[in-house]
This record gives C-alpha cells, structure tokens and sequence, in this order.
C-alpha cells in the first residue's frame, strides 16, 4: 500500500506514522522524486538490505523515525544498516532481530574507515543477529554503540569480542534499567571449559529488570561437567550494588538430547544464595525451553527443591514451554 501510495497519491505520504515493510519482492523501484514524510516506527521485515525502498522511508522521515526495526532480514553487509542511525537524530529505539549478517571474517577483514560509527540519542538497544552483531567495530578510542542514554540493551553474546563486550557494559552499565543477554553455545565452552571469567555487571548498578538466556547441551560436558559455571559468576557483580532490582529471568533452552539432569551442571543453590542477597527483589522466573512431558512434571519440584531460599521468599516461579528447542 505504501509503495503504490507513494507511486500515485504522495500527497497522502504524509499522514503515515507507522510503517511496516514487509518483503516487497518484485516491487518496482520508488520515484526519484518524493515528498517528505513523517514515519515515526518503520519496520522492516523479512528482505534483502539495502533495499531502495526502506532507504527512500527513511530519507523522506529522517528527523521524524524514532523507533527503527529489522527484523528476519539478510544483510549482505552489515555496515550501512548499522550506519543508519548517526542520519536520525530523533531515534530511540534500535533494534537488528532474527537477521542474518555477513560473515565474521568479513567483518574483521572490513577497510578500517568502515568501522567506526556512533550512534545518537539512543535509548533502547536490542543486537540479535545471527551470528551475533560484532560488539568491535571501532577505531581504538572511540564508542561504536550508545552507552549515555540506553536504558534498555538486548543482545546475544556469543563469547567472541570479549573484552569489547566486557568493556561496553562498563560503559553502558550505570544507565541501564533493563538488560537482557543471551548466550551462545560458544560462551559455555569459553567459560566452562577454559575457566574464563564472564564480563562483570558491577556497573550496572541501576537495573530493574535482567534477563539471561542459555543453552543446556549434555555435548557440553566433554569440555566440562560445570560448563554453566559462569551463570553464578556472572550474577555475584548484582546483590548490593543493584538497589533498584526488582526482576531476575533465567532461560534454558534445551537441546533434543538434554534431560532434567542436565539442568545440574549450573549450581542453583549458588545462584539462589546470590539473588537472596537482592533486598528489592520482588520475582525471580526460570522458563525451560524444550520437549517432552518428563519437563513439565520433574522441574516444578527440582527448583522448588534447587532455590528453596527463594521459595521462602515468595520469589521463585517456574514455567516450561514444551515445544521444540533448537538443535
């Protein structure tokens, strides 16, 4: 609708608020000449980027988009979707989901002017790209991502840039009221397996809300039978310092072969003495991703047994989503 809008009434352009692209395959290219818009959410869904027609939205709306999604797109390279925001001064809100970029080696290998950008007025981040958005892409002193204004970051970690992960949480740690990390298969292997310590959340000091998504494989014992060792660690940098958490989420998305055995190789009593500590905490949730009824009628009874300091608390609740879990 909006293509042929443009095409045949572009005076009525400028009553859009909200847009949603969504494929547009076939769609002949936008005229040369376009009337200025007002878009204030533009979405773009499942296409091949660059894409004219997103860059003709966005030229036409540049001073009025202040929320900008991707969402199942494929990025051949990832830069100029990354660049976009430096040209939208009133954008709040960011977000590269479910999409495909380039290869790492390619982003590592890029031309070194290609790499650094900053971001404006950027108050809610969310990175979950497949692989995961490279964290390092600036030149040595320079900031590629917001970290004054964000308040919310959603990200998927994969255990590569490490220092630069571990960096911008410093950075971006005391503006934080949200945060949501998932981890890859790789950060159990790094961390369990090679006794790395995970990026530290002492900076984080104003965090309502966190968030932590990983993946339970019993392959992963081979490297260790504590691979989830980290998970603790990671949560020890919170208690006292975080005055205002109120809402501690763990995922366990378990693979075909895992079982509610497998779930031993995190300590959760450790981690229930850690978010015990938490005097604002008011609920703390395990969600289990994965299959079969033996999930659903074992785990209730494991974590009520595993957190039982949070049980006492009134804090604990346990959910589990029977369906498939990824491979």
């Amino acid at each position: 609708m909006f293509c042929n809008t443009i095409r045949k009434r572009p005076e009525l352009v400028s009553y859009i608020r909200k847009l949603t692209l969504d494929g547009l395959s076939g769609t002949p290219l936008p005229p040369l000449e376009l009337l200025p818009t007002r878009i204030e959410v533009l979405r773009v869904v499942g296409m091949e980027l660059p894409n004219p027609w997103v860059l003709a939205a966005l030229s036409t709306s540049r001073a009025s988009v202040r929320e900008l999604v991707f969402r199942d797109c494929h990025m051949t390279d990832p830069k100029p979707c990354l660049a976009l925001p430096e040209l939208l001064p009133s954008l709040k809100r960011f977000e590269i989901d479910q999409s495909w970029l380039r290869s790492r080696e390619e982003v590592n290998n890029a031309h070194p002017h290609l790499r650094g950008y900053c971001l404006p007025d950027v108050r809610s981040l969310s990175l979950t790209a497949d692989p995961a958005v490279p964290l390092d892409w600036s030149e040595p002193g320079t900031r590629p991502l917001p970290c004054g204004n964000l308040s919310v970051l959603k990200v998927s970690w994969d255990g590569t840039d490490m220092s630069a992960f571990a960096e911008y949480l410093q950075d971006a740690g005391p503006g934080l009221h949200k945060l949501d990390i998932g981890l890859g298969p790789n950060v159990a292997i790094k961390m369990g397996a090679l006794g790395l310590v995970p990026p530290s959340l002492d900076k984080c000091v104003n965090l309502r809300s966190l968030a932590i998504d990983i993946k339970v494989d019993p392959l992963f014992i081979r490297f260790s039978r504590t691979y989830l060792s980290y998970v603790p660690i990671l949560l020890e940098g919170l208690p006292g310092r975080c005055k205002q958490l109120q809402q501690v989420g763990l995922t366990l998305r378990m693979s075909r072969l895992a079982t509610s055995a497998d779930l031993n190789a995190l300590d959760w009593e450790r981690v229930g003495q850690i978010l015990s500590k938490a005097a604002s905490l008011r609920q703390v949730s395990t969600r289990i991703v994965g299959d079969g009824d033996e999930l659903r009628e074992q785990i209730g009874p494991y974590f009520k047994e595993k957190l039982h300091v949070l049980v006492q608390r009134k804090l604990l609740q346990c959910y589990v989503s029977t369906r498939k879990a990824d491979a």
